[in-house]
């Protein structure tokens, strides 16, 4: 069976913790060499990673130096169709490769991170009445993706850094991962060792045992932010909240989403979409009716490919606050891979992604 692919994305607005900048272009091949400079409030912005992709692979990269410059060779550039800028602490842009002009500027924004108790917006709008717009809109938003089917495999190969940190430090990591790993998920999995919505709820208890190295956390949440994320352009995350309309960026909609059912574990949060109803941003808080926890998390996609395709995020974050002590586990995942298909097809692309330098990166 053929592979189905899928893209990366970026955050706008207010994203939750980490807010990595990104400049990330559509085109179809690029052909010529491509240098340029990124900059934040026209001081040069060193350490920043440029990335070159295809749909749905990363095929070359480079960090820029201390005046901010970077540059890809002719032969790097063959078969990329997307530019992609990140750095710790700033916003995001998107401009089309065929309307850059090398050398090319790009310039950042400064983005601090917001801690999670006052990130979601929703959480001070739930609960909250339905408005039709913004069910249209999601809907709108939901149309321009597929949805995986039951019994096939999500495969991702990403970076992670990951810290205990206090408070007035949350969101804040290195510039670089501190590994790479890879994930596979069968669709539809009931497996005693993952969170299932569909049986769960968005989160579940940790029986004594079943996560030794976990011994001290009680609830274990679904990923969305990583081989989950497409729940947010399902019927059962559309059946199971409330949409209601926020303030957002000029030319973009931002949805708050409240949980209809408050006896399970749910969760609440905001979507924000693009002026093509591509989702740009989710954000979320989980809900678990225990006063100690706290837990939420964020997860950046891509602008439209030319194709319609698959949901899945370019970076996001996780964070939890710590229920004995003022301090926050978080985690920020940086994808470079992304593959839907068959057990064996998915297992074999990231193996062989594995293998490949730019795993290594």
């Amino acid at each position: 069976m053929r592979l189905l692919d899928s893209i990366m994305g970026r955050p706008i607005g207010r994203p939750i913790i980490c807010a990595i900048g990104m400049l990330a272009v559509l085109s179809s091949e690029a052909s010529a060499q491509i240098r340029g400079t990124v900059r934040s409030a026209q001081a040069a912005l060193p350490a920043a990673t440029v990335e070159l992709w295809t749909a749905t692979t990363r095929i070359a990269s480079a960090v820029t130096d201390q005046a901010g410059a970077f540059s890809f060779s002719d032969e790097q550039i063959a078969g990329a169709s997307l530019l992609v800028v990140q750095h710790i602490g700033y916003r995001t842009e998107f401009r089309r490769v065929s309307n850059l002009a090398s050398p090319v500027v790009i310039d950042l924004e400064i983005q601090p991170p917001l801690l999670p108790d006052v990130v979601v917006e929703a959480t001070t709008l739930c609960p909250g009445r339905e408005e039709p717009a913004a069910r249209a809109a999601w809907r709108a938003m939901q149309s321009r993706y597929q949805q995986v089917a039951t019994g096939l495999f999500i495969g991702t190969g990403f970076y992670v850094d990951e810290s205990i940190v206090p408070a007035e430090q949350l969101g804040r990591f290195g510039t670089r991962g501190q590994g790479n790993h890879s994930m596979v998920h069968e669709k539809g999995s009931q497996s005693p060792f993952r969170v299932s919505i569909e049986r769960d709820g968005y989160a579940r208890r940790i029986q004594p045992g079943m996560f030794p190295s976990r011994s001290e956390e009680s609830w274990q949440y679904a990923k969305l932010g990583s081989t989950e994320a497409g729940h947010f352009i399902e019927d059962a995350f559309g059946k199971a909240h409330v949409l209601r309309l926020l303030e957002g960026p000029v030319g973009t909609i931002r949805i708050a989403f409240c949980p209809r059912d408050t006896k399970r574990p749910r969760i609440e949060g905001t979507l924000t979409i693009r002026p093509d109803s591509s989702l740009s941003e989710a954000q979320w808080r989980f809900r678990v009716n225990e006063k100690d926890e706290g837990a939420g998390g964020n997860a950046v996609f891509p602008p439209l490919a030319p194709e319609r395709t698959f949901l899945h995020p370019v970076s996001s974050t996780f964070w939890r606050r710590d229920r004995f002590a003022s301090h926050y586990y978080q985690r920020l995942e940086r994808y470079s891979l992304w593959r839907v298909g068959t057990h064996d097809d998915v297992h074999a692309v990231v193996a062989e992604w594995h293998r490949t330098p730019e795993s290594k990166r």
